[in-house]
């Protein structure tokens, strides 16, 4: 009778211990932005040149395989200051719009490939998504790669694709006879970690 009378508190303290002890239970395991580089390259009839930012966040859930990321736009920098005032107060607008995002779910997702990953595996994706651009949102399917970095216990995220200008209503840019090209590539580089 004595024994009954303690039996939740002892059950009690071991839910409470694990809970707290092994946050694991309560959510996902979600990776963040820690570093970034995303590089734009655009080009002329006459030029090619290319816009970088370090700006973004976001992050990627290793259970489900979801994802969103935001790339700051307002600290894209071409090296070139005039081209950079004309394109971030006539083209991308960038006081209004600052972020550029992508959010959806790594396709063919498989959360084994990311519980005990070796250093420096890679892992190629398929990411399906929503890409918003000055709030025009298309849909869009990018390939890349995850590596998981052992000795920092980072992943790697890697990818190259290429957008529209016109996709997201942006005129192209010209002067005189030299117009942009539709079409611009981007070149993401993201380390992720808990």
């Amino acid at each position: 009778m004595i024994y009954t009378k303690y039996t939740g508190l002892p059950f009690f303290l071991f839910a409470v211990v694990l809970l707290t002890t092994f946050p694991c239970f309560l959510q996902a395991q979600q990776l963040s932005v820690v570093e970034a580089k995303t590089e734009f390259h655009g080009r002329t009839t006459v030029e090619r040149f290319t816009g970088i930012t370090h700006l973004a966040e976001g992050g990627l859930n290793l259970e489900t395989g979801a994802f969103s990321f935001k790339i700051g736009l307002n600290k894209l920098d071409t090296g070139n200051s005039r081209r950079d005032n004309n394109m971030h107060k006539d083209y991308l607008e960038t006081d209004r719009y600052p972020y550029a995002l992508f959010e959806g779910k790594l396709s063919d997702f498989d959360a084994e490939n990311f519980r005990n990953p070796s250093s420096n595996e890679e892992i190629r994706v398929t990411a399906t998504g929503s890409f918003t651009l000055k709030e025009i949102t298309r849909d869009k399917q990018i390939e890349g790669s995850l590596m998981y970095d052992g000795t920092e216990g980072n992943w790697v995220v890697l990818s190259n694709f290429d957008i529209l200008l016109t996709d997201f209503e942006i005129s192209r840019p010209r002067f005189l006879f030299i117009r942009m090209d539709d079409s611009v590539n981007l070149d993401v580089r993201f380390v992720i970690t808990e």
